[in-house]
């Protein structure tokens, strides 16, 4: 909602703006450079399972010694509950979720919300498009994730808390239709004249964190690995094929993946041709003949408790996902040259996690109960530079889907579409995902502190049409609700930030809001009616609400749209101003 000639006066524009101003001076506006939440308990507290939070301490705690780092203080109760519900649900939490955990008093309240959010099915959901990213990749996403299997499994996989070790080898080993069988969706995505030599980059890097790629042409610059080390790495994939099929009367195509009885490999570009047989970075070979599927012994040596790549790759990779950085960085780049920052504690995450058999949400759980990742995002004198010691939390970019989740909930959409149908919401929401992935989406690993807002991206928020349509009073969504059923201008303003930054207003911001609201109760509305963004419209009629209707609009359900609010103007001035700023894009 951009103010405009059309929407107000000169003055009020120039208010705005000092609205604007006032929201950066108190540190929440972002200086642009060009599912239901309940309080289910699915578990009792192990402290047991505290015991590695407490080791991980100890070990980051030293270094800050070592460093001459004070650490910043922990993070405040709101501060926490929003940043623990985005890592792992992708959403925020609900205002009177936000209001119930404030008002708790028990001492254990964080690992008790921390079990919780592992316990409902939005971690599955969150994940699964985590790991979308990281398998397929955001090129690729919507080309092969457009048969549906995959996203499903990843769901399924990560609420049923799969062991690691088997869901990587069902990737790896995948054979099937890639429309019933979604782990068949990784094989897919590489070129089938160069699956061999794709496929083996991509699994030594994704699964091991080893770039034996950059060995492909020649031995690799900076680390142990020859060029023959790598081709014998490719031959594992070397019976692997690849065929379109159709099935009888449907439009769509699919795809088979199988492993060949015979294909050998040979190094491309050497003459006489040179045969190379499977063998695994550690030196380890299989069984030769047709009966041996290749794939399925390089999973089974991927995956095993005596390889030293496997474990500490992916709880490098869960503590980057939590913490901003990897204890290895990037992530997917062991080697001598690129030493840990915390080797020892490295070693003893990932021998607890074979332990604990390959328990991902026990992995979650130990980085989420640990002081480092409780610490909050502001920064003291001593740990202002601090970068990779983990001594305040890392302000880190909202992902594509966790931001399209958060204005879903901070405008309401999520609540109306109890009324539409859930496949095509579903359908309807994916849609708009992908449009965010195109916009707001990076490469997998990149750091937070390489981000920097684009021109696409601060025009995508500050006049999309979706932030923009999800906060006008007239919509029926939260705000609208929110001004219809609470009269206190204070009480408003309290609500709207519990709504969109899932905390309360600090007697400064409530002031300032207040100062603005009053000053411009009487703003006209803009002019005109404006056409809802088209993944709203749906939600902003009558037809989506179940067992018919009069048509009639009260300010709940279908019908025409709601009149406007007398008042509302600086109300959406004060919600868009959020929805804009560092506090909302970012979790701190």
């Amino acid at each position: 909602m951009s103010p405009s000639p059309k929407r107000s006066s000169a003055g009020r524009i120039h208010a705005f703006g000092a609205l604007f101003a006032f929201l950066t001076v108190l540190g929440i506006l972002l200086p642009w450079s060009a599912g239901s939440a309940d309080d289910r308990t699915t578990r009792t507290v192990d402290k047991t399972d505290l015991a590695m939070s407490r080791t991980i301490d100890e070990e980051v705690a030293a270094r800050w010694k070592e460093k001459g780092l004070t650490p910043s203080e922990l993070s405040d109760d709101a501060e926490f509950l929003r940043r623990a519900t985005l890592d792992l649900t992708g959403m925020l939490p609900e205002p009177d979720e936000v209001l119930r955990f404030l008002a708790d008093r028990s001492k254990d309240k964080r690992a008790h919300k921390i079990d919780e959010l592992l316990g409902r099915p939005e971690y599955g959901e969150h994940f699964a498009n985590t790991w979308l990213t990281i398998l397929i990749g955001n090129d690729l996403l919507g080309r092969i994730t457009a048969n549906g299997a995959i996203r499903p499994w990843l769901v399924n996989a990560f609420n049923v808390n799969m062991p690691y070790d088997r869901f990587v080898r069902e990737f790896i080993a995948a054979e099937g239709v890639s429309d019933q069988d979604g782990a068949t969706n990784y094989v897919i995505r590489f070129d089938q004249q160069m699956l061999p030599i794709e496929m083996a980059g991509s699994v030594s890097r994704l699964f091991l964190g080893v770039q034996i790629q950059c060995a492909q042409c020649h031995n690799h610059p900076y680390e142990k690995w020859t060029q023959d080390q790598f081709h014998q790495f490719a031959a594992f994939f070397s019976r692997t094929r690849v065929s379109r099929i159709q099935e009888p009367g449907q439009r769509r195509q699919g795809f088979l993946v199988r492993e060949d009885l015979r294909g050998e490999y040979n190094m491309p570009d050497t003459n006489p041709p040179r045969r190379m047989s499977p063998v695994f970075l550690t030196g380890d070979t299989i069984q030769a003949g047709p009966a041996v599927n290749r794939r399925l012994e390089l999973a089974k040596l991927i995956t095993s408790r005596e390889n030293p790549w496997f474990a500490r790759m992916i709880v490098n990779r869960y503590w980057s996902i939590f913490q901003g950085r990897g204890l290895v960085d990037p992530i997917d780049d062991f080697g001598d040259s690129n030493p840990p920052t915390h080797p020892e504690l490295l070693t003893q995450l990932a021998n607890d996690f074979v332990s604990k058999g390959y328990d991902l949400k026990y992995l979650c759980r130990v980085i989420l109960n640990s002081r480092s990742y409780q610490l909050s995002s502001r920064t003291n004198a001593t740990n202002r530079e601090d970068m990779k010691y983990y001594s305040h939390q890392r302000l880190r970019p909202l992902s594509p889907d966790q931001l399209l989740n958060s204005l879903a909930q901070a405008s309401g959409i999520e609540e109306r579409a109890a009324l539409m149908d859930a496949e095509r919401f579903a359908r309807l929401k994916m849609q708009i995902l992908q449009r965010f992935i195109f916009v707001f989406g990076n490469d997998e690993g990149q750091e937070a502190v390489d981000f920097e807002g684009t021109i696409p991206q601060a025009l995508m928020m500050l006049n999309g049409k979706l932030s923009n349509d999800a906060i006008r009073s007239a919509s029926n969504m939260n705000l609208a609700r929110i001004l219809r059923d609470i009269d206190d201008p204070g009480e408003r303003i309290d609500r709207i930030y519990l709504t969109t930054l899932a905390r309360r207003p600090s007697d400064a911001e409530r002031k300032g809001m207040l100062e603005y609201v009053r000053r411009f109760a009487n703003a006209p509305s803009p002019a005109g009616n404006e056409q809802p963004f088209s993944g709203m419209q749906g939600l902003d009629r009558g037809r989506v609400g179940r067992g018919g209707g009069d048509g009639k609009r009260d300010g709940k359900g279908g019908g025409r749209p709601a009149k406007p609010i007398p008042g509302a103007v600086p109300y959406e001035d004060v919600q868009w101003a959020l929805l804009n700023s560092t506090e909302f894009l970012f979790n701190r």
